[in-house]
């Protein structure tokens, strides 16, 4: 039986931002290589003006970022964790946009997750400390 080799990314998109009226644009995540990606992000005021979206592009900075259809996330309660999975995605490169149009709010950081990568090297990339752990069929015991 063959080995199974599965690479994911964790990359950070966006820092926490603090209550505003502003947008949250995350950096661009380069898609080459994975099967999809997640967007990750925390928005702390739920209203329907205050929602996680996509955009995706063919330039590295995203100059020519346009946003994906259907990929609109809304908050229905106060600090909810948003997540949109992208499989398959159609452009290269890919950014969570967070807008915060209704009523000011705070986020949370903002993580991309690149999973079902082809063996590459990878690095995760997220400021400060990563904490990281793969434990493959644990028995039950002390963790």
């Amino acid at each position: 039986m063959p080995a199974f080799t599965e690479v994911n990314q964790v990359r950070l998109g966006a820092v926490g931002a603090a209550s505003a009226g502003t947008a949250v644009d995350g950096a661009p995540f380069d898609t080459t290589g994975f099967d999809g990606v997640l967007i990750c992000h925390r928005i702390a005021t739920a209203n329907a003006g205050n929602f996680l979206k996509a955009m995706g592009g063919e330039v590295a900075n995203l100059s020519d970022a346009a946003d994906l259809a259907g990929t609109r996330l809304t908050a229905v309660a106060n600090d909810q964790f948003l997540v949109l999975d992208i499989p398959k995605p159609r452009n290269r490169y890919i950014r969570g946009t967070t807008i915060r149009a209704g009523a000011a709010t705070a986020t949370g950081d903002m993580l991309y997750i690149g999973y079902n990568g082809t063996p590459q090297p990878v690095l995760n990339l997220i400021t400060n400390v990563l904490l990281s752990k793969i434990v493959q069929s644990p028995l039950p015991g002390t963790p």
